[in-house]
């Protein structure tokens, strides 16, 4: 069965399975939620050199099973010039090799090896896009937020300057300061505008990393804290599909290595010849012998040796590697959660009232406009600040899972 019907399928159904609001995003747009973003990555053209590869290494399992030597037909014919009369001699011959010493075992767990190595890198790659795919929809939200935040301030913006406008032409305040409100108004609608191609741009990326079709653009959905939790579970680091490949690759050295030694044991082959000489047939069975002297595998045991040693030393590496990292993940993921969930009790609603009341103190009078701007600067850092805590926590978590391959 062809592997890729079933994630062909998924990928139709995750597209076009749930309708859109064609009246909002138009026909061209699609939105999508980080569990679905997550399903597509599975078909994702990047992932298609992997699968071949991984199909590569399968059958050279098929390769290795064959038996490597062909049989030998070998003959002569030509006349015999005798005295008495002229005669045909003829010789014909079949000879065939046989491997001693588990060579074609070896050859086969070996190949085995390798394609454990592919079918592990595969799931590696998975495992990488999976990461590129949340980090990159985790920016998208981000971003997303950002746009909000800019609105926010462009609509307070626009209060602002409307009330010194209004001040301005009632004589309350003087030209300078309804000018200082309206720069202040184009700076938030610039701010506006970066922040939306900010949000295209992230969204292009994770349409990119799916593969989507060019013409067809996305909307990222969904709240970042809830799109990846916080496992306390033990991690495996073994399980993990780059060290599960180093794993095989220095059982394939090991294979290559049985493979060298057992070419220092002598290979036989076996056949028969028929003979034609003058009036005689000869029928006999014929027994060969390699002499291993100069060749006995010593060289490619000692390249499979030093293969071994170079993964086992690489397994060794990234092991230890692994598990710092998941180590730190986890403890930024925690850390940075705890931070978000403390800002969100203890700020937010301050920002809020704050912002209401700087507005209505300018529009009755009670707050000069230097101040009014200074508060609305302030908040909106305060703003941003917690949407980049959210972000930050959000990709510790991504980072974490994809740490301990729980990106699914």
């Amino acid at each position: 069965m062809n592997r890729r019907t079933p994630i062909c399928v998924l990928l139709g159904a995750y597209l076009w399975g749930s309708p859109v609001d064609a009246a909002e995003l138009g026909p061209q747009v699609l939105r999508i939620e980080h569990s679905r973003a997550l399903a597509l990555a599975q078909a994702a053209p990047a992932l298609e050199a992997a699968r071949a590869r991984a199909a590569e290494t399968e059958r050279a399992i098929d390769a290795a099973k064959v038996w490597p030597h062909n049989p030998w037909l070998r003959g002569r014919l030509g006349p015999r010039f005798g005295p008495a009369a002229t005669t045909v001699d003829g010789f014909v011959a079949v000879e065939q090799r046989l491997e001693l010493g588990g060579q074609r075992g070896a050859r086969v767990d070996a190949a085995r090896a390798g394609a454990d190595a592919g079918q592990a890198r595969l799931a590696d790659a998975r495992r990488r896009l999976l990461r590129e795919v949340s980090l990159s929809f985790a920016a998208a939200l981000y971003s997303g937020e950002r746009v909000e935040i800019s609105q926010a301030n462009l609509r307070l913006a626009e209060a602002i300057a409307r009330v010194a406008r209004r001040r301005h032409e009632v004589g309350d305040v003087g030209g300078l300061e309804a000018s200082v409100a309206e720069l202040a108004l184009v700076r938030a609608r610039a701010d506006a505008d970066r922040a939306a191609v900010a949000q295209g741009q992230a969204s292009g990326r994770v349409a990119a990393l799916l593969g989507l079709d060019p013409s067809l653009h996305i909307r990222c959905e969904g709240d970042l804290r809830a799109l990846v939790p916080v496992s306390q579970a033990p991690v495996e680091i073994a399980a993990r599909p780059d060290l599960r490949a180093l794993q095989a690759d220095a059982k394939q050295a090991q294979a290559a290595e049985r493979l060298g030694d057992a070419r220092r044991v002598p290979d036989f082959s076996v056949g028969a010849q028929y003979i034609r000489e003058g009036q005689d047939d000869v029928l006999r069975g014929t027994l060969g012998l390699t002499l291993p002297i100069f060749d006995r595998g010593q060289g490619e045991a000692a390249v499979a040796r030093a293969r071994k040693a170079r993964s086992e030393a690489e397994l060794v590496a990234a092991s230890r590697a692994a598990a710092r990292e998941t180590l730190t993940q986890r403890e930024a993921a925690v850390r940075l959660t705890q931070a978000e969930l403390r800002y969100e009790a203890g700020g937010l609603e301050l920002l809020a009232s704050a912002e209401r009341s700087a507005t209505q103190s300018y529009e009755a009078g009670a707050m000069p406009l230097g101040e009014v701007l200074t508060v609305r600067r302030e908040l909106m850092l305060a703003r941003a600040a917690y949407a980049e805590l959210r972000f930050e926590a959000a990709r510790a978590r991504i980072e974490l899972a994809a740490s301990a391959g729980d990106l699914k």
